[in-house]
């Protein structure tokens, strides 16, 4: 089974019509379904996700999106951050490459622990790192 990476960027596109990504990430959501990708995400990349739905388009938006979440559960590997994890995300973290944010840094520690090479995600930030950013036509 394919195995990709969903971070908060592609998160964020496909809650929100308003998006600028958001037909992007539906596509791309319809490439991972019939490509039969397996989609990790971590507990930092949701904290992160449905801090900023709920921000942006209220709680019962983020509540939606949790429900729709749990809903396709068996589409879904929600890994858990680890210490080890965190101590690896301080690697790219002191970089200081664009100024990485930390849940970035440990969704990249998490990728490399579990062997995932490519990653639905509108942040370029992914492909300055050495992972493969997955391309709806690709």
């Amino acid at each position: 089974m394919n195995k990709v990476f969903v971070d908060t960027s592609f998160w964020i596109a496909l809650a929100d019509k308003k998006e600028r990504n958001y037909s992007e990430s539906i596509k791309l959501m319809k490439k991972i379904k019939s490509g039969n990708y397996l989609i990790i995400t971590t507990n930092f990349v949701l904290d992160e996700t449905f801090t900023l739905v709920r921000k942006r388009q209220g709680i019962s938006r983020a509540l939606e999106l949790r429900d729709t979440i749990a809903k396709y559960g068996s589409l879904f590997l929600i890994e858990r951050v680890t210490v080890a994890d965190e101590e690896t995300a301080w690697t790219w973290f002191v970089r200081d490459i664009d100024k990485l944010s930390y849940t970035d840094c440990t969704s990249f520690a998490v990728m490399k622990r579990l062997g995932v090479k490519k990653a639905a995600t509108f942040d370029e930030d992914f492909a300055k790192v050495g992972f493969e950013i997955l391309d709806k036509d690709s």
